[in-house]
């Protein structure tokens, strides 16, 4: 047999088999270079985050004085945190050595380590949209629990414990040449971990998006009207419009990544998708710590206006 005809029938075993992404045609440092980049920016940005919070409010009031959307920024910077600081690693090594992430066990639990954090992100925005819904339409506030001990364990355990599923049957390992995820070759799993999951939360968060959108414009429009608006609606409106900012970013860091999962699946998706899908993502401290300033900015101002008399109060209405 010559060697023409075994490379016609050579099938990859699993990841490693695959060629790494760019060392053919000169885009490898391309996409590794900015997708470090864009995660060490990420991760600045998600320990700013935290560190804004906790100088602003103590953490011994974190459950107790906090609002939802003040610990919604410590938990999604969490994630970003975590996030960065995994896949700076196997970005790192692979853009160092040119090689991928060896032995394997590493790049397993890289891969572990990344679905689980990114599963996690993704729940709890999803709790967060449907929040807003609740709150909107049928002015009910989710409870969390003691220490917000449901929603923890919503989002954390359940992709924890899915994860382990996917590292016992061996799913996780060198992702198309790029980075540790789903194995390409052996990660079948891939498609119900990510692709499918992932693609449901973005759509069902875009469309509690608008429609709760929507409906805040509605309401703001209704109490402008009314000199005397009730200050439930006027708080339930707010805590939405915080609220929804959480989704809005969560749809601009997530989108290019479900676009590229369902073009994927299809045939080879177009590079620049990639490219987005590669940097976007790594950009979600960044976004986060817009809405931490957004937040802080917000309750200066409230704060501001509880402080003045309430003749000035009369007259700015």
């Amino acid at each position: 047999m010559n060697n023409s005809t075994v490379s016609e029938i050579f099938e990859p075993q699993d990841g490693y088999d695959i060629p790494l992404y760019g060392l053919d045609n000169g885009m490898f440092y391309f996409l590794h270079v900015p997708a470090i980049a864009c995660i060490l920016c990420g991760l600045t940005c998600a320990v700013t985050s935290v560190i804004i919070s906790f100088r602003q409010s103590s953490y011994k009031d974190f459950f107790t004085k906090w609002s939802k959307s003040e610990r919604f920024v410590v938990y999604v910077a969490l994630c970003d945190g975590l996030f960065n600081v995994v896949h700076t690693m196997d970005h790192a090594t692979i853009a160092v050595t040119r090689d991928y992430v060896r032995p394997r066990q590493l790049c397993e639990m890289y891969g572990f380590c990344i679905i689980w954090f990114i599963a996690a992100q993704m729940l709890l925005l999803n709790v967060v949209a449907i929040n807003i819904f609740m709150l909107m339409y049928f002015d009910i506030n989710i409870n969390f629990g003691t220490r917000d001990w449901r929603l923890l364990v919503y989002t954390f355990g359940v992709p924890f414990a899915a994860a382990c599923v996917g590292a016992a049957a061996g799913q996780f390992g060198p992702f198309d040449g790029i980075a540790c995820y789903f194995d390409s070759v052996r990660g079948h799993l891939a498609v119900w971990f990510t692709t499918v999951p992932s693609v449901l939360i973005l759509m069902i968060n875009t469309i509690i998006y608008i429609i709760t959108w929507k409906r805040i414009r509605e309401q703001t429009a209704a109490i402008k009207s009314v000199v005397n608006s009730s200050a439930t609606a006027n708080a339930s409106r707010d805590t939405a419009q915080t609220m929804s900012m959480f989704v809005a970013v969560f749809i601009l860091q997530w989108f290019p990544v479900g676009v590229h999962s369902v073009w994927d699946l299809i045939t080879t998706a177009d590079p620049v998708v990639l490219h987005l899908g590669v940097t976007l993502p790594n950009l979600g401290g960044c976004f986060n710590l817009a809405v931490c300033l957004m937040l802080r900015r917000r309750r200066a101002m409230q704060r501001k206006s509880v402080m003045k008399p309430k003749g000035q109060q009369d007259k700015d209405t």
